[in-house]
């Protein structure tokens, strides 16, 4: 059996404690991800991406508003389907944590239980273990939705360069490369 930290009177198994802090890290981090997207995306400064990010109310709608600006972009179509899968991949990963967040917690001496009840249906309801296994997936889920869509900032910094080398050659007669 693992070892317990006492928090508040309340015996909490200490690897999923220390994990779901790790947890509310990787969700700080993969908000600056998605600033920096946001930024790539709409051309614009990070400072002004990021209080554009977080004048918006929840996750749901920072997302909403990141894929409505690429798709006003004049981004390649592969690039758009790779930004594409990783909001999927981010809005999967907080999906989950969602669920952590809001469902029902339930403190067992070997377990933690989080009872889901579904929106608009009280008498729906899901239970999840929440493990420190479980955890670990989330995190991991979370990080790599932050290293692909790093990849794909980089990808649209990289065709703005092009395209902007490419207009400048064709305004300066300079041969096409």
């Amino acid at each position: 059996k693992g070892s317990t930290a006492k928090h508040f009177g309340q015996d909490y198994p200490s690897d999923v404690t220390e994990l779901l802090g790790v947890l509310m890290i990787r969700v700080n981090l993969i908000e600056g991800v998605l600033i920096d997207l946001l930024a790539a995306v709409a051309e614009m400064k990070r400072e002004r991406a990021e209080v554009l990010f977080f004048s918006t109310v929840n996750m749901k709608a920072r997302l909403d508003m990141i894929r409505g600006l690429l798709k006003k972009s004049e981004l390649s179509d592969p690039t758009m389907g790779n930004v594409t899968k990783g909001l999927d991949r981010v809005k999967a990963a907080n999906d989950q944590r969602n669920e952590l967040v809001h469902g029902h917690w339930k403190f067992h001496t070997d377990k933690f239980e989080v009872v889901i009840t579904q929106p608009g249906n009280v008498d729906v309801q899901k239970t999840l273990i929440v493990t420190a296994k479980s955890v670990g997936i989330l995190i991991s889920a979370y990080r790599l939705a932050g290293a692909f869509l790093e990849g794909c900032i980089h990808t649209i910094r990289l065709e703005r360069t092009i395209a902007v080398k490419t207009e400048d050659n064709a305004s300066s007669g300079a041969p096409k490369s």
